[in-house]
């Protein structure tokens, strides 16, 4: 056998090759073929699994693979690949260049986009989503697990399957073939079910086509406070903008304002209501008192025992069987539900008013909207609402997870199911030119 030999010479360049590489290790350890499961905390939504892979410089995170296929049809899943950007979209997928223990690069969340600047640093990653504007979106961090063991989720499912016939506000809902196939997509999805986001994300795929609202699964982690965001504007002379943004609170700077526009004796009044999510009866019964000096009845909320024993709509000769809600306060009780009563008050806005909605106007806000144009109390000018009016209650279901369900229906006093449906303007205009359209309509009138 022949004797190799290596001159000094070349045994430094082997040594410092050898070193090269090791630092190389040393300053970039995910530089090379590796694959770990890391538990992702949401700090206002659903915790997941995310999978790092990384292969050389380029790093690619996903959550369960195909994931989606558990809860669509083929068809639909060719429909989501056409207009995703990805070959195999997933729940969560981004991929990136790798920078030392950094990376960066493209995150799609479902339908969603963002930018994605990271960390991963021994046990843990962290990482930032930026939108088209490069502003912080969400924040995120995790720790990598080598045993993760899952939830019970064929156990959960049962549980909301179970919880949801037993309230459901109208029983009827149940022997749809809706139902049924809910349930059998659901329970078929179970063992396979990685996270609680993609818990939510399936359930939520499953519902959307049922014909009602307010059904789904919501994270226990506490949410950022809502801004109040009410405002008064003064377009000119004769006319005011009162902007509501949402009825979750505020009712005292609402009357405020509206206080304010009638030591003005402003003529022309516009409520801007696009956008707002809804909230609470005591802030859209103080906007519907101030239009009118009458009594008048929004809608009933009828519940499940209602739907029992009539098995029809609430109409104006059932009003007796109904709690009153005044505010949100209800002032006897009912086993059929509660119907919104607005009091009026002894001197109300005289002038012309014009609501202003849009397809996120949703909740309370439709009530108070359906009122108005029952009644003849405002034009309401732009698209159609959203057709989310229900009432409904939580169940929580672990420590991290509540199930939402509709416990009450809702019908408006002149005999409209608002929910699924919205409410029609009596001006449509396109998104964006709702206020424009209304101080012409104004200017036209004078």
């Amino acid at each position: 056998m022949k004797k190799i030999t290596i001159n000094d010479k070349e045994s430094g360049i082997w040594k410092r090759s050898a070193l090269a590489f090791l630092l190389l290790i040393a300053i970039n350890p995910m530089n090379i073929h590796s694959q770990s499961s890391y538990f992702i905390k949401d700090p206002e939504g659903f915790n997941f699994i995310l999978q790092v892979k990384t292969d050389g410089n380029v790093i690619n995170g996903f959550t369960r693979e195909k994931a989606i296929l558990d809860y669509t049809s083929k068809l639909q899943y060719k429909m989501i690949k056409a207009v995703s950007s990805l070959e195999y979209p997933e729940i969560i997928r981004f991929q990136g260049t790798m920078f030392g223990y950094d990376f960066e690069g493209a995150y799609s969340y479902l339908f969603s986009s963002y930018k994605v600047i990271g960390k991963i640093n021994g046990d843990s990653i962290s990482y930032s989503l930026y939108d088209k504007s490069d502003k912080i979106y969400k924040s995120f961090k995790g720790a990598k697990v080598t045993n993760y063991v899952k939830k019970d989720y064929d156990k959960l499912v049962d549980e909301v399957i179970q919880l949801t016939e037993d309230n459901i506000f109208d029983p009827r809902i149940l022997q749809t073939k809706k139902w049924e196939s809910f349930k059998k997509k659901m329970k078929e999805a179970a063992p396979g079910i990685s996270d609680d986001l993609e818990f939510q994300v399936g359930h939520y795929a499953l519902v959307r086509g049922f014909d009602f609202s307010h059904y789904y699964l919501v994270s226990n982690a506490p949410s950022s406070t809502a801004q109040d965001d009410i405002s008064l504007k003064e377009i000119d002379d004769s006319t005011a903008l009162l902007k509501i943004g949402s009825f979750l609170k505020g009712s005292e700077r609402i009357k405020a304002l509206l206080d304010t526009i009638q030591l003005k004796e402003y003529k022309n009044l516009i409520i801007d209501l696009r956008g707002n999510p809804g909230g609470n009866f005591t802030s859209t019964s103080t906007v519907a008192n101030f239009l009118t000096d009458k009594n008048f009845i929004s809608g009933f909320f009828p519940n499940r025992q209602w739907y029992e024993e009539y098995k029809r709509l609430p109409n104006e000769s059932d009003l007796d069987k109904f709690s009153l809600i005044d505010g949100d306060s209800i002032q006897k009780e009912s086993s059929y539900g509660f119907y919104i009563q607005s009091k009026g008050i002894d001197t109300p806005y005289k002038g012309n008013v014009y609501f202003l909605v849009n397809r996120k106007t949703g909740s309370s806000a439709e009530a108070l909207t359906i009122g108005a144009k029952e009644y003849h109390l405002a034009t309401i000018v732009g698209q159609k609402t959203a057709g989310g009016l229900l009432s409904a209650k939580r169940f929580k279901l672990d420590n991290d997870i509540s199930l939402i369900v509709p416990v009450n229906d809702f019908i408006s006093f002149k005999g409209y199911r608002v929910d699924k449906k919205g409410v029609e303007p009596d001006i449509e205009t396109k998104v964006g030119e709702e206020l424009e359209r209304a101080i012409k309509l104004i200017k036209s009138i004078k």
